[in-house]
């Protein structure tokens, strides 16, 4: 009895999350406020040997290690943390902005294109995950509550892929947009993305998401999914869902994101 006590613990201690999360908190989640001048109070971006000690532990543990929770492009100490991460020598690196500060002309992007460029080349890191509500500028904008936003986000995810970034699409489902799949799943290939999740709720990252009287029934979500897959897969772009019961939308249909 002691031994599979032992042995359970000693599985219990080596299974590691595939992904880890660090939070960025600078800047504004849902482009309600403007990315020139992001917020400096509330919670303080986790800067100094605090980070250096996230990131170790986090290049030690795990298959991917994600900065989002704010737009982490606007992170006051971001290309010391690129600098740590080539020092740790990581890879991967992924960020869930809103891919508007990639766009060309930003100020505060453009000091930072250069090492965003090289740390690309060095794989240190890797991909950005964009969250859409639309490909239809009109309702993307009034989600995010900015004029413009989808035109500045398609130009930050084209940016980004050209520098040789990947990028993937975390697209929150609504009573209108699952009727047009297709297009949208058309929309990401022409636009450099490889993967997409299709968001039902909020999302796990602290993207926000979409309101409940807004969104369709779960059944109606898997069966638009399911009718996309193929098409996005002729395209090159790997679909799967995240919060969408296995029991509405089988595995083997398509693959569950990671919670």
């Amino acid at each position: 009895g002691e031994w599979i006590l032992s042995e359970l613990k000693a599985l219990t201690e080596m299974l590691q999350p595939r992904t880890t999360y660090l939070a960025a908190e600078e800047g504004c989640v849902n482009g309600c406020c403007e990315l020139r001048t992001p917020p400096r109070t509330g919670h303080p971006a986790r800067t100094g040997a605090g980070l250096d000690k996230l990131l170790t532990l986090a290049s030690l543990r795990t298959e991917r290690v994600v900065l989002g929770g704010g737009e982490p492009f606007l992170r006051r100490d971001i290309q010391a943390l690129l600098q740590q991460g080539l020092v740790l020598q990581m890879h991967g690196i992924w960020f869930y902005p809103t891919a508007r500060p990639l766009a060309s002309g930003q100020p505060l992007m453009e000091a930072l294109w250069e090492a965003l460029k090289d740390s690309l080349k060095r794989d240190v890191c890797r991909g950005i995950v964009a969250p859409l509500f639309s490909h239809e500028a009109k309702a993307h904008d009034k989600r995010a509550l900015v004029e413009g936003a989808l035109l500045q986000a398609r130009a930050g995810m084209i940016r980004w892929k050209k520098a040789g970034g990947s990028v993937h699409a975390w697209l929150h489902l609504d009573q209108e947009n699952i009727s047009s799949l297709a297009e949208w799943v058309s929309w990401l290939a022409d636009h450099g993305v490889s993967a997409a999740s299709f968001l039902f709720g909020s999302s796990p990252s602290g993207w926000g998401g979409t309101p409940w009287a807004d969104l369709p029934s779960m059944a109606a979500a898997g069966r638009a999914i399911r009718a996309v897959r193929s098409r996005a897969e002729k395209l090159g772009v790997s679909v799967s869902c995240f919060g969408i019961p296995e029991c509405v939308l089988p595995d083997d249909k398509v693959p569950n994101a990671e919670s």
